[in-house]
């Protein structure tokens, strides 16, 4: 199972439960440019490119 994502393109409005989630660009390597602790002012700053970026439910595998 993996975890919900969606193009940042492509959100409507922001989740009410951010600290479920990460922002990432969708080119990115070893985890470089994740936000890990995502907040509205973070989500303000993406760059007007936002069909480069995803918004991702952190996959906490701990629980599972």
């Amino acid at each position: 199972m993996l975890p919900h994502a969606i193009l940042a393109t492509n959100l409507e409005k922001y989740p009410e439960d951010l600290e479920n989630y990460v922002l990432k660009p969708l080119f990115s390597f070893a985890g470089s440019g994740v936000l890990i602790n995502v907040t509205k002012q973070d989500l303000d700053a993406v760059p007007k490119i936002r069909k480069t970026y995803i918004y991702r439910k952190k996959w906490l595998t701990h629980l599972q």
